[in-house]
């Protein structure tokens, strides 16, 4: 199954995201959505900018595809990051993760809740997005 992994200098779309990884076998869908907030070591954020090296960021994107693969029984999965200045609207959505899973009874929320978190511990450490 081919993996979905973009870096988008455009505003992203949760609906496009997430019919991306629609399957009809598949009877759930994940999704975090990972926001900036406006302080940072108490200090107030006025302006946030990701930039990525667009090779090295997508091959370390689909490596973690794979590590979550080796983990869990998933449809898709699709890891899309926004990039850009995000100047007085600090508050955006920087990044989408989703995946599909078979059965909605193995994908409890709990499941799901803890699933995701492991992932996106991954996904934050790991990818060369600054």
């Amino acid at each position: 199954m081919t993996d979905i992994v973009e870096l988008s200098n455009e505003k992203l779309n949760v609906e496009d995201v997430s019919k991306s990884v629609t399957l009809p076998n598949c009877g759930a869908v994940s999704l975090f959505i990972g926001t900036t907030r406006d302080h940072f070591d108490g200090k107030e954020v006025l302006s946030l900018q990701y930039e990525a090296y667009h090779t090295m960021a997508k091959k370390k994107m689909f490596e973690i595809c794979q590590d979550i693969r080796n983990k869990w029984n998933v449809g898709k999965i699709a890891l899309v990051h926004r990039l850009g200045n995000f100047i007085g609207t600090v508050h955006l959505s920087g990044k989408k993760i989703q995946n599909t899973f078979g059965r909605r009874k193995d994908v409890a929320i709990s499941k799901c809740s803890n699933n995701l978190f492991l992932v996106i511990n991954s996904f934050s450490k790991q990818y060369p997005i600054f």
